[in-house]
This record gives C-alpha cells, sequence and structure tokens, in this order.
C-alpha cells in the first residue's frame, strides 16, 4: 500500500475550492456484500458542499478519478449540437 507521503497530492474542490480528503473503509464482516475488500474515495471537506468521487478499488484511482478535470474548451468541443449525431 503507497504511504500517504509518497501519493499524488489532491488537487482542491472543483466547485467550491475547499480541501479535498482520502478514505477508506474494510468490506469485512456486515458490509460482505461489496466487491472490494477495501473501498476508497475522495472528498470535498467543507461543510454542505457533498462533492465526492465514490468506491474505487484503491487510493490511487481515487486520487486519479478526483485529481481529472475537464477544460471548458474539452467540454465545448466534444459537446454535439443540437441535431448532430456524436
Amino acid at each position: 500500500m503507497t504511504n500517504e507521503t509518497e501519493a499524488p497530492e489532491l488537487l482542491p474542490c472543483p466547485f467550491c475550492g475547499g480541501a479535498a480528503q482520502h478514505t477508506s473503509r474494510s468490506n469485512s464482516g456486515d458490509h460482505s456484500w461489496f466487491q472490494n475488500d477495501v473501498d476508497h474515495w475522495i472528498f470535498c471537506e467543507t461543510a454542505n458542499c457533498y462533492v465526492h468521487v465514490g468506491m474505487c478499488e484503491t487510493r490511487e484511482e481515487a486520487v486519479d478519478a478526483w485529481n481529472t478535470r475537464i477544460t471548458i474548451a474539452e467540454l465545448t468541443t466534444t459537446k454535439p449540437k443540437k441535431g448532430e449525431t456524436p
């Protein structure tokens, strides 16, 4: 498992700019119906923001998902116009 000090830095929340935090949970015992032994997710620490990336198999996957951002240019160039087929 990756040491927290070696892990990639978490970017701030893309919506409010708040700090992000990693957490995980073991899926043994009462949670044995979950697919993974341990689930990892990242969430914004700002009260009432509620933004999160959930249930990744590894911390690295969760961090990558959280830190992946799309630019306005990417969003507008990939979205088909009304009536066009993608």
